[in-house]
């Protein structure tokens, strides 16, 4: 089988500040297929990694190309070659006995939708996430990790009670190489970068400084270092490199793991005091992560360790799209200040979840990390949506750009670094209304996709049954469930969503729950042959009555209980029959759009050509103006909408 592969590449080598004319998106065509024995393997890519090193494989010329031959440091000398990277993929072909099809696999990829691995040359092994997101086996555990444990320990050598100075400290090294150190909770630390109030109210940093506002260095560190440094992990070179050496203590040692302010300017080196160095008995040594991979184990243990007791946290900076890719590169060198960005809203998103947000208390606040706690009173609330970028300081988005994701329920969003996930739209977006983008492009339509697909499972002629079927994810799954070759039942609240459904979106089959007084003997009715998957969006009695009609090894995919919002005392549970869930061996899966972020790539690819192809049709119910928001999200519990509730802020 051929697909087409989009991939990242350059147009030219990069010998300066890299810009994003310097990259392009090319296409090519590989075949998904690999001959027994061959050792070949075929990947989807699901995660790459962005990293400042890369530009140093770009250029002309570096002398990191000379003096090390490894993955860090191979140079990229075709124009349009594809650009390996370090990522978690998933097998789609092997010829490899060590990985078979669907296997998770972290090791050297490339910034591409799809990686073609030959022969015996590549680094790559089976992906054991041990509970953990996938991103996490790109960063924590892995060079970044690797790189400041080792930094750390075995070439700074840290002893109770030195002080230790990181720079680039919020990077995905430096907000590491302080946390090993704080797991023994014995040394002082001091550090810089623009996120000062991150590193010290959320890594638990003993003092933090923003270097930008700082016109000495030198003065600067003895402020911070009365008494000198004991080890400075240097990230950046330059300027910061010669103050920390001024302010070393005899025997300090220096791990220098990067120079990334030397990268893109081919004028400005390092000039320390050749004396303080002689005379302090200073140790500087550079070391790459491929040095130490004899200790990997032990890293990651102990890293591992350190997470799940909460000694740790984690900073990921993810973007998504391989359209992304060169804007992401790029942010890595510039410093724009603040990274805010003002948006005007355009679209924003109006779902039945936010109510749980809006309460004083709801247990989905405390169980998932992506669910954001209350909103107190007087607070924005924040919602998915398109905008237009008015204002940046973040070089990923410019003055009118188009965007989607974080907003708020207001005409304008002004979102500080650390409160937003934007993504770009580009041409591959066009052609489509904006609504689009947070409708059946957005989390109701990667919810219907995952949770039929990747949860459900279908199988050609299996009877599929959908609760809120005429809503923002019902209507869309009850559509991929007929393309997969099954039978559909849906239910909605009125007649006239009841025709909708079978009608215009070529449902089986549907009913009025409201007209049926007896849930179970109705689902009797529509499915004599019983329910292969129930996908819920409602819960209470509605997943009972599902339950009781179940076929064995039936499928409940549960994404929503709308029932159940704003019933404060839960008066109507489902009343589960445990003995049809173990003897009929039913599972019930509870989840959310963004455990699945990995395939959004794919879904987007599969729904935007099903609707060109007018296989898919979407619903959508727009409202105009601020003001009516309140009223189309209270509409929302009395089946006043239509498929995806949106509105719109803006008259055209």
């Amino acid at each position: 089988m051929e697909v087409m592969n989009r991939y990242v590449t350059i147009k030219t080598q990069i010998n300066g500040d890299p810009k994003e004319s310097d990259f392009e998106i090319k296409c090519s065509s590989i075949v998904v297929s690999a001959q027994p024995g061959s050792n070949d393997v075929v990947l989807r890519n699901l995660y790459v990694s962005i990293d400042p090193y890369q530009i140093n494989r770009l250029k002309t010329h570096s002398s990191s190309q000379n003096t090390s031959k490894n993955i860090y440091t191979h140079i990229m000398n075709l124009i349009e070659q594809v650009i390996d990277a370090y990522g978690v993929a998933k097998v789609v072909a092997s010829g490899n006995p060590e990985f078979e099809k669907d296997d998770l696999v972290v090791g050297m990829i490339n910034w591409g939708e799809y990686s073609v691995l030959k022969g015996e040359t590549y680094m790559l092994r089976k992906l054991d996430t041990m509970g953990f997101p996938l991103s996490h086996h790109v960063g924590i555990f892995a060079f970044s990790g690797l790189t400041a444990y080792a930094g750390l320990f075995e070439v700074g050598k840290p002893k109770k009670g030195e002080k230790v100075f990181v720079s680039a400290a919020a990077g995905s090294i430096g907000h590491l190489s302080f946390k090993q150190i704080h797991a023994n909770k014995n040394i002082l630390v001091v550090i810089i970068m623009l996120q000062v109030e991150l590193l010290k109210e959320k890594l638990g940093f003993d003092d933090a400084f923003n270097y930008k506002d700082e016109s000495d260095l030198k003065s600067t560190l003895k402020k911070y270092f009365p008494n000198g440094i004991d080890i400075y992990f240097d990230n950046v070179g330059a300027e910061m490199l010669e103050a920390a050496v001024a302010n070393m203590n005899t025997f300090g040692r220096i791990a220098a793991c990067g120079v990334i302010s030397e990268y893109t300017d081919t004028n400005k080196r390092a000039a320390p005091n050749m004396l303080d160095i002689v005379y302090k008995r200073i140790m500087m040594r550079g070391f790459l992560a491929a040095d130490f991979l004899n200790i990997y184990p032990e890293f990651l243990s102990a890293t591992v360790d350190h997470i799940r007791t909460g000694v740790f946290q984690t900073l990921e900076d993810i973007s998504i799209g391989l359209e992304s890719i060169p804007q992401a590169f790029l942010g890595l060198f510039h410093e724009p200040g603040s990274n805010d960005v003002v948006l005007k809203n355009l679209y924003v998103s109006i779902d039945p979840y936010q109510i749980n947000r809006l309460k004083s208390y709801s247990s989905s606040q405390k169980t998932s990390s992506y669910v954001v706690v209350t909103i107190a009173p007087g607070e924005i609330i924040s919602a998915y949506g398109v905008a237009k970028v008015v204002a940046s300081g973040n070089p990923l988005y410019k003055e009118d750009d188009l965007v989607v994701g974080t907003t708020r329920w207001a005409d304008y969003s002004v979102l500080k670094a650390s409160e937003y996930v934007l993504r770009k739209l580009n041409s591959f977006d066009m052609g489509f209304p904006l609504s689009h983008q947070i409708g059946v492009f957005g989390f109701s339509g990667l919810t219907a996709y995952a949770g039929l697909f990747e949860v459900g499972k279908p199988k050609k002629g299996e009877r599929v049954f959908v609760s809120a079927a005429s809503g923002s994810v019902g209507h869309l799954v009850g559509q991929y469930a007929k393309l997969s070759g099954c039978y559909v039942v849906g239910c909605a609240g009125s007649k006239e969503k009841v025709g909708l459904l079978k009608e215009k979106l070529g449902f089986d089959d549907a009913f009025n729950y409201k007209d049926e007084p007896n849930l179970k003997s109705t689902l009797k009715k529509y499915f004599p042959d019983g329910i292969d998957i129930y996908f819920d969006n409602v819960g209470g009695k509605m997943l009972e009555a599902a339950l009781a009609n179940m076929n064995n090894f039936g499928r409940v995919v549960s994404c929503g209980t709308i029932s159940e919002y704003t019933d404060p005392n839960n008066k109507e549970p489902p009343n589960i029959n445990m003995h049809d869930m173990i003897y009929k061996r039913i599972m019930i899966q509870g989840f959310l759009a963004t455990d699945f972020l990995t395939i959004f790539p794919d879904f987007l690819s599969a729904t935007m050509n099903l609707i060109r192809l007018g296989r898919i049709k979407t619903l959508e119910d727009i409202s105009t103006g601020l003001e009516s928001i309140p009223q189309a999200f209270v509409g929302l519990f009395h089946g006043a909408n239509a498929g995806k509730k949106i509105v719109t802020l803006v008259e055209n």
